[in-house]
């Protein structure tokens, strides 16, 4: 997958993709804040993309894929992590303003 893709891009999404996708943050850059990112632009397929990863963790367990396995786990072990990542998205930052009174 090309380095810019975005989810809210492709015109014909699937939770492969988004599944490799989200490994790929994890692992290679930007960790659970870029992961959280990705699924927040892909909300529909967050539950079907984290299960994938996980099934795709197991059969490379299943097989001693060593590397596939060791990124696989990365992606099911910080599930909640990602997913609290994406609630935060879009979400103010800094210390919250007090509006004036008066």
């Amino acid at each position: 997958m090309p380095a810019d893709w975005s989810p809210s891009s492709d015109r014909r999404l699937t939770a492969w993709e988004l599944a490799q996708a989200l490994n790929h943050a994890l692992n290679d850059g930007g960790g659970v804040a870029a992961a959280g990112s990705l699924l927040a632009e892909a909300r529909g397929l967050s539950i079907d993309a984290l299960w994938l990863a996980r099934r795709l963790f197991d059969i490379a367990e299943d097989r001693r894929l060593t590397d596939e396995a060791r990124a696989g786990v990365d992606c099911q072990r910080r599930g909640t992590a990602i997913v609290a990542a994406a609630d935060r998205v879009g979400e103010p930052t800094g210390a919250p303003v007090q509006p004036r009174l008066i």
